[in-house]
């Protein structure tokens, strides 16, 4: 019962847009810590 339940919330955490924002938000904090570290100002 337990797995199933788990197995539920994967499914509903993973849909789509979750992915598509996890990716831009992780994408977007590479870009800003490596602008950090070079000095960029943008």
């Amino acid at each position: 019962m337990k797995l199933l339940i788990i197995a539920a919330a994967v499914l509903a955490l993973n849909s789509c847009n979750t992915s598509i924002g996890l990716y831009r938000d992780t994408k977007a904090g590479v870009i800003w810590t490596k602008n950090k570290i070079q000095g960029s100002e943008y």
